[in-house]
This record gives C-alpha cells, structure tokens and sequence, in this order.
C-alpha cells in the first residue's frame, strides 16, 4: 500500500506545487500591501486587496481543483488502453482505489493545514500592524460578535468532508461508468 500511495502522490505532486506557488505569490502580494500601506485605510491599497482575495479564491478554488483533477486521473486510469497495467501489479483493485481515496484525502488535509497556516500568518502579521482595526474589520465583515475559534473549526471540518463526500461521489460515478458502460 505503501508504494501505491507513494505511486499516487508523485501522480498529483506538479499541480499541488502550482497551487502552492500562486498561493505563496498571493501572500507576497498581501503582506507588501500590509506592511507598505495605511492599515486604516483598507480600500486605497490594492496590493493588499488584491492579495488577500487572490488568496481566498486560491484557498476554494485550489481544493476544488485537486478534487477535480484526481477524479480525472481516476478516469484516465480505467478508460486508457494503459489503463491494464495498473491493474495488473499484484495489488487488488480495492488497494488501487483505496490508495487514490486515501492519497485525496491526505491532500485535502494538507492544504486546508496549509492554507490555515498562511490565514494565521496573516491575521498575526494584521493584527501586529493595527490589532485594533484587524479585529474590527474581521468581525464587521462576517458579522460575528461572538467569535468562537470552535465554530470556526467546525464550520472548516463540514467543508472539508462535504468536498470529500463530493469527491468520493465523483469516483463512484467514473467506477460506474467505467465497469458498466465501457
């Protein structure tokens, strides 16, 4: 299993590295606009708005397109003429598809850990330059006047299973039509 999954990772491993590059030039971007603009004053700086809502974006539309994509590797692997092959190493086919589960689910983790490691940065580094102001206009924005971290956790768990239960959908669906309609 070990190999499958090691198999399975280096398969994903360019498109979660594009995904962690433009999140890292997004935080560039945020953090320039923090540190050389007026905190107060939110709406003149581009580069902080422009960074902190190309992070947010990166954040959903990442995760959602590592989802996509091992559903379409998933397809690639049972409908190519190559697709043989893979099942022909002395694994069983539930070994095969629990490590492409396993390997999306560890992903998902890791980039919500990821992207919940550069929102605390962010909101430290905010916090730092105008703790007053950051906690205002973090609460005015989401309407939050009793901000638990709890809820925060929790409402973060239910999204990352709903994109997992999306996802396991998904390879059910290309299983489906893989064995039946083939």
């Amino acid at each position: 299993m070990g190999k499958l999954l090691k198999y399975e990772f280096r398969k994903t491993r360019n498109l979660k590295l594009i995904i962690i590059v433009i999140a890292c030039l997004f935080e560039a971007l945020f953090l320039v606009g923090l540190l050389h603009g007026n905190p107060v004053k939110y709406d003149m700086n581009r580069s902080l708005i422009f960074g902190s809502m190309g992070l947010v974006f990166t954040t959903a539309l990442g995760l959602m397109i590592i989802a996509i994509y091992s559903t379409m590797i998933l397809y690639k692997d049972l409908n190519t003429k190559q697709s043989y092959m893979l099942f022909l190493t002395p694994h069983s086919s539930w070994e095969i598809l629990g490590a492409k589960v396993i390997e999306n689910t560890v992903s998902f983790f890791v980039m919500i850990a990821f992207f919940a490691l550069l929102a605390i940065i962010d909101l430290k580094a905010a916090g730092t330059i105008s703790p007053d102001i950051t906690l205002r206009a973090f609460l005015s924005a989401f309407d939050l006047d009793s901000l638990r971290v709890l809820d925060i956790v929790r409402l973060c768990v239910i999204s990352l299973l709903e994109l997992l239960s999306f996802t396991l959908a998904a390879f059910s669906a290309v299983i489906i039509q893989a064995t039946l309609f083939n």
